[in-house]
């Protein structure tokens, strides 16, 4: 339950939910904190990384920071924020959201992990500048949680001055950072419409295999250092990064990407790269590292560096490479036939980790190219455990454009690619649904009603709606932990953890009399405006974000009903719209107040799970 909490705790920060003020700590025991900066003075589209610290930190198993970002002279400057990590030693989970010009941050620690205490770096955040002039960065208040869930907020006090300036003038003296001193969104309850039960009979689309985009923008090229590994003892070809090429690396790296190329004239199936984390602990990290170990492709946020291992860890070793197939235990030979099985490393100082949490922070990628016997969407990674059975990973798809399978893993091991049987034999009348339904079902994230049937013209409940969506979201992570908050759930019931949750993160809420409407088909409107908060606790943008994107683009569209959208929904259908998630149906209307069938439910929810 408290492990539940703690994760709540940081998803509603990223909702944007107000997070209660916990009770002041003692004077005797109120720790102290600091905003610094690594410069004072920066050129616009140049970055700065600012570290919020604690002397006399008390155990602490979370946190929350907000820092406050304003002009200070009244000029054009400003200061973009670009990435954030937690600094804190162990494995955990981190939530961002902004307020205004206040940027909260939230981290708490995975069960099991030891609170922290003492003198500690808490968090680093990267800026790029913008404009000229100055801006300050301030620390408006650091909130503490302990292992028992006890919360005390501490106001901040410490800032940093930054000056922007283009460099045609000279800039103005910065001042050091000052010391510290101590310690419904308003969108109304949607409810569900009683039209005619005529089942929408969806225009043809493209299969949702193909994915939607969420507005890219630009993205700069990585910093590549090409490495020649060498055989160790066990066979496997490992490169050392010398110290003073990395350093010059990652300082080019900045905010961006670096990508680490290992090669091997020697016959070694492994491919891997020790990382010298006592240079990666003095530098400015870049957002993202690639390790390119040949066939297989790793990628992931610095952070995890840290997070995975102890201050006094001087190497991690991360690698991939082909395994012997003749090795795989019998039990998952046949399931996996001719597929190739690769092996996944991760070591600190030699001791391999083990979980890397339920916040997926690795993706892997793996070159395959499907046969004409198997449907793309029914391609999934299982990792092969000791006793030869295969697990499913959640978060992972197969793309045929780049002939790559990329997933999400929740631990190192030996991975393999399968072709999931069809689960269902009613789907024949709706093929623009099936390869959606059936990547769903793949991935254990949809089941059906019956014997190999999946009714998918049945309309779709609340309830079993509001189950599918925290599965997409979640599946590690959902359970009936919490006590059900509305009069129509009953504790225990299959529903009851993800109702549950799922208003806890105001991901949905209640009817005005206290109950949730399990039994209520959802409409089109409502499934959007609980989705739509759904990829925003994701941090997942749309189109509809985007300052470029014209407003009203629904009306612009000229669906024939766009009037008949309630207003309460009237954004979350538009960003939806824009995210390619909800299409119209009968080519000319957007349907919003219809209730949803089950194949429209999880056509929207596997192009939602491919945002994620």
């Amino acid at each position: 339950m408290k492990r539940t909490m703690l994760y709540l705790w940081i998803f509603a920060l990223a909702a944007g939910l107000a997070i209660p003020a916990g009770g002041s700590a003692s004077a005797a025991a109120t720790p102290s904190f600091k905003v610094v900066a690594s410069t004072h003075s920066i050129k616009p589209n140049e970055q700065l990384t600012v570290k919020v610290t604690a002397t006399g930190l008390p155990e602490t198993s979370a946190y929350e920071i907000r820092l406050a970002v304003r002009t200070s002279d009244g000029g054009a400057a400003s200061l973009t924020p670009q990435s954030q990590r937690n600094l804190l030693p162990g494995a955990g989970f981190s939530a961002r959201a902004t307020d205004g010009d206040v940027l909260k941050f939230a981290y708490a620690l995975q069960g099991g992990q030891s609170p922290a205490s003492g003198d500690a770096e808490l968090a680093s955040f990267a800026f790029k500048g913008a404009g000229a002039g100055q801006v300050r960065i301030s620390l408006e208040s650091v909130q503490l949680m302990d292992a028992n869930l006890a919360a005390s907020t501490y106001e901040g006090g410490s800032s940093v001055l930054v000056t922007v300036s283009d460099g045609s003038s000279p800039s103005s003296p910065t001042p050091s950072a000052s010391p510290t001193a101590g310690p419904s969104d308003g969108t109304p309850t949607p409810t569900t419409p009683s039209p005619a039960p005529a089942t929408p009979s969806p225009s043809p689309t493209a299969s949702p295999s193909a994915g939607p985009s969420a507005s890219p923008g630009p993205t700069p090229a990585p910093v590549v250092i090409d490495l020649a590994a060498e055989p160790d003892a066990d066979g496997v070809a490992v490169a050392r990064p010398p110290a003073e090429r990395l350093r010059e690396a990652l300082t080019s790296a900045r905010g961006g990407t670096l990508r680490i190329a290992v090669r091997s004239t020697a016959a070694a199936g492994t491919l891997a790269v020790d990382l010298p984390l006592a240079e990666l602990r003095g530098s400015d990290l870049p957002a993202r590292i690639e390790i390119d170990a040949g066939e297989a492709k790793l990628a992931f946020d610095p952070a995890l560096l840290f997070a995975l291992t102890g201050t006094d860890t001087s190497s991690l070793r991360v690698g991939a490479g082909r395994a012997d197939n003749a090795a795989i235990p019998e039990a998952a030979k046949a399931r996996i036939g001719g597929r190739p099985v690769y092996d996944l490393i991760l070591t600190a100082d030699g001791k391999s980790l083990g979980s890397l949490g339920d916040g997926r922070p690795v993706t892997v990628s793996l070159p395959y190219t499907a046969k004409p016997d198997e449907a793309p969407e029914r391609l999934v990674v299982c990792f092969v455990a000791e006793d030869g059975s295969l697990g499913v990973v959640k978060h992972g798809a197969y793309d045929a454009a780049s002939g790559q399978i990329s997933f999400k893993p929740t631990h190192f091991s030996l991975f393999a690619i399968v072709q999931a049987p069809a689960a269902f034999t009613d789907l024949a009348r709706v093929p623009w649904a099936q390869p959606g339904i059936e990547a769903l079902a793949a991935r254990g994230l949809a089941s059906g009603v019956g014997e190999s049937m999946f009714a998918p013209d049945r309309h779709v409940t609340r309830a079993e709606f509001v189950a599918l969506l925290m599965n997409v979201l979640a599946p590690a992570s959902r359970g009936p932990e919490i006590a059900p908050a509305f009069s129509d759930v009953k504790p225990g019931a299959w529903y009851a953890g993800a109702v549950s949750a799922a208003a806890e993160l105001d991901i949905a809420r209640g009817r005005p009399d206290g109950s949730f409407g399990i039994r209520d088909e959802i409409s089109r409107q409502d499934m959007a405006v609980m989705m739509e908060r759904a990829l925003r606790l994701a941090g997942v943008r749309t189109g509809a974000d985007d300052e470029a994107a014209p407003t009203g683009s629904l009306s612009a569209l000229a669906f024939a009903d766009s009037d008949a959208i309630a207003p309460y929904a009237r954004d979350a259908v538009d960003a939806l719209h824009a995210a390619g998630i909800l299409t119209g149906v009968g080519g000319s209307r957007i349907a919003p107040a219809e209730t949803a069938t089950r194949a429209q439910a999880a056509v929207m929810l596997y192009r939602l799970y491919r945002l994620l």
